[in-house]
């Protein structure tokens, strides 16, 4: 990893390299926390459809020396995807991603963000509890009919001020 880095929003362009980003990053977190098939199921047919029109000004991307090494999005209150490759996991570059989602939040009225986690990415799960709090709310979202468990955070606009629940 090197000083190159930025955090920039996403250009139609950018939709090849996004989706194979995202294939990579997800294929990276999750081969050892979810079944084989579930993995599987993820490919870059189906996660083309994500970078298309409606990605424009909801998208931001992680880029280092020109490579797509993280990526994130919103959708409303929603944050429902942020990834990044392994390599680059726990060197404080996370907090680069959540930045625009806070304030695309906030520029359109919301205070809080909300996000899914797996609830076995043990990782992901202390970054979101830095940032907010769990709402207890869980789920199960499907892979190739596969049962993944979820659970809700709740995240700030306002950078550092925890979305605590009262």
């Amino acid at each position: 990893m090197n000083n190159r880095l930025l955090v920039r929003p996403f250009a139609l362009a950018d939709q090849a390299a996004a989706t194979a980003a995202l294939v990579t990053c997800f294929h990276e977190t999750f081969a050892p926390l979810i079944p084989a098939e579930a993995l599987a199921a993820f490919t870059l047919e189906r996660s083309l459809t994500r970078f298309g029109d409606q990605a424009v000004g909801c998208t931001w991307l992680l880029e280092e020396s020109g490579q797509i090494v993280g990526l994130t999005q919103i959708e409303g209150d929603e944050i429902s995807l942020i990834y990044m490759r392994q390599s680059h996991l726990g060197h404080g570059l996370g907090q680069g991603l959540i930045a625009p989602l806070r304030a695309a939040a906030k520029e359109s009225g919301h205070d809080r963000l909300r996000l899914w986690c797996l609830t076995s990415n043990l990782r992901a799960r202390r970054f979101y509890d830095r940032l907010g709090t769990p709402t207890g709310r869980t789920k199960d979202i499907f892979l190739n009919n596969l049962p993944l468990p979820h659970l809700e955070y709740e995240i700030a606009t306002e950078d550092g001020c925890p979305a605590k629940r009262g």
